[in-house]
C-alpha cells in the first residue's frame, strides 16, 4: 500500500511541477512582450553602453535576465535587437 500512495504522490508532484513551469514560461513571455512594448529607455541605455564597452554577451544577458526577470530566450531577444539598432 505505502509504495502505491508513494507513487501517487510522486505523480502529482510531477504534475504540479510541470503546471509550474508551464506558468512561469507564460509569465516570462508577458513580462518580455511588456519589456518590448515599452520604451525602457534607462534600461536600453545601459545595455546599449555594455555592448559598446565590449562586455561580453552573456554578461549582458545575465544582468537583463537579473534586472526584468526574464527567460533566457527572452533576454537574448532583447539584447540582439538592442544590437541590431546600434
Amino acid at each position: 500500500m505505502t509504495g502505491i500512495a508513494s507513487l501517487v504522490i510522486i505523480i502529482a508532484l510531477v504534475i504540479y511541477i510541470f503546471i509550474l513551469q508551464s506558468k512561469l514560461s507564460k509569465l516570462q513571455e508577458k513580462q518580455f512582450k511588456n519589456l518590448s512594448n515599452q520604451n525602457d529607455l534607462p534600461l536600453e541605455s545601459k545595455i546599449k553602453t555594455m555592448i559598446k564597452n565590449g562586455q561580453k554577451e552573456v554578461e549582458i544577458i545575465k544582468f537583463l535576465r537579473q534586472e526584468e526577470n526574464l527567460g533566457m530566450v527572452q533576454a537574448k531577444q532583447y539584447v540582439d535587437r538592442i544590437k541590431s539598432s546600434l
